[in-house]
């Protein structure tokens, strides 16, 4: 590596988004990336971009985690730690003061920021106490309430899971008949874990941004140009410049302290031309 090179140490190269992030590193001549993985055959293994790939499943043991990647930064050179997913993000946080004695970090919101913000509707509580645009939502409960807050809803809904990614999980309902046929159908308290959001008829647009202290340093704004009918992200995207979609990501960064990156997917009402509130 050149002096004035970077070495990053990405710690969950198992998981599908580490090999996005490693394409993207790859475009600074300057990077050079190592990875250790779960897993021995992750796509990540066979690409041109990463310099060395370690196989440790040390996951379950933080303890044998942080010894894993203390030796891997000794071994490689690298100057950087770098989490991608929400799991290893999570441990680097919780864990973020040793890490820092073995090399830095990227920028990182607080524990309770991250936890707030991962379980949607902890972040739909959120919205509705700091005045954020948001969908009406409720969470299942599986009584009464529920079936009173439901038939309130205006449909049709998306159906979601509280934890997940990559529009995993989520179904669309017209009636709320079919909404509780279908929570009421899944196996022990898994419906607990679900919240129902009216759906808005309109068109998707998102923000990512990179943060310090509730401040955006970075951001860029895209919408879809070519989307699957079930939920997962975008296969084509164009970027663009909307300032009500800056100003939500703003709002959202401030009210939060956030640090590090993040990306908001929003919805643009086909009704208003304005976000939803």
């Amino acid at each position: 590596m050149r002096d004035s090179g970077i070495s990053v140490l990405i710690i969950d190269g198992e998981r599908w988004l580490s090999l996005l992030v490693v394409r993207c590193l790859a475009q600074a001549s300057n990077i050079q990336v190592h990875v250790l993985s779960e897993l021995p055959w992750a796509p990540l293994r066979v690409s041109r971009h990463r310099r060395s790939y370690q196989v440790v499943r040390a996951r379950h043991d933080a303890g044998r985690r942080l010894e894993v990647i203390h030796d891997a930064v000794k071994r490689t050179g690298a100057n950087v730690i770098l989490p991608v997913a929400e799991e290893a993000i999570r441990f680097v946080i919780t864990h973020a003061a040793e890490l820092r004695d073995t090399a830095a970090l990227a920028p990182l919101p607080s524990l309770r920021a991250f936890t707030e913000v991962t379980n949607k509707w902890s972040l739909a509580e959120l919205a509705m106490r700091q005045d954020l645009p948001i969908p009406e939502t409720i969470c299942y409960t599986g009584d009464a309430s529920f079936d009173e807050a439901l038939e309130a809803l205006e449909f049709p809904v998306l159906v979601k899971p509280v934890y997940g990614e990559g529009g995993k999980g989520i179904h669309a309902f017209k009636r709320p008949n079919d909404v509780w046929r279908y929570l009421r159908g899944l196996p022990g308290d898994q419906a607990a874990q679900y919240i129902v959001q009216t759906f808005i008829p309109g068109w998707d647009i998102d923000c990512s941004v990179l943060c310090r202290d509730g401040h955006i340093l970075a951001h860029t704004i895209q919408r879809p140009t070519v989307a699957p009918r079930d939920f997962k992200p975008p296969t084509g995207i164009e970027f663009l410049a909307d300032d009500g979609a800056f100003e939500v990501a703003r709002r959202w960064a401030a009210r939060t302290g956030w640090s590090g990156v993040a990306h908001l997917d929003m919805r643009l009402p086909a009704a208003s031309h304005s976000f939803w509130k």
